[in-house]
């Protein structure tokens, strides 16, 4: 599951701001992935944020989609996941 395979891709991101600061930044992702429809939502939340390149944020919320995906957790019944975005 990555770009150069084409099935799940990054459609979206949105930032989450609060008198001036940013929050959380949500990035939208849809595709495919073993025959199943995705259709997602990651927040991206932490210290940082407005350091983090748009490609920063696809690599981080990339990677809790891949969990989710990876342990068949990932339905519509799942709240929006969060990672964060300092380490």
């Amino acid at each position: 599951m990555n770009n150069e395979d084409g099935t799940i891709k990054l459609t979206g991101v949105n930032y989450a701001i609060n008198n001036g600061v940013t929050t959380a930044i949500n990035a939208t992702f849809v595709g495919y992935y073993s025959g199943q429809s995705i259709n997602a939502t990651i927040a991206v939340t932490g210290d940082g944020l407005d350091d983090l390149t748009r490609k920063q944020v696809e690599e981080k919320a990339r990677e809790n989609l891949k969990t989710y995906v990876a342990n068949g957790t990932l339905n519509t019944a799942q709240p929006v996941a969060d990672t964060t975005a300092a380490k």
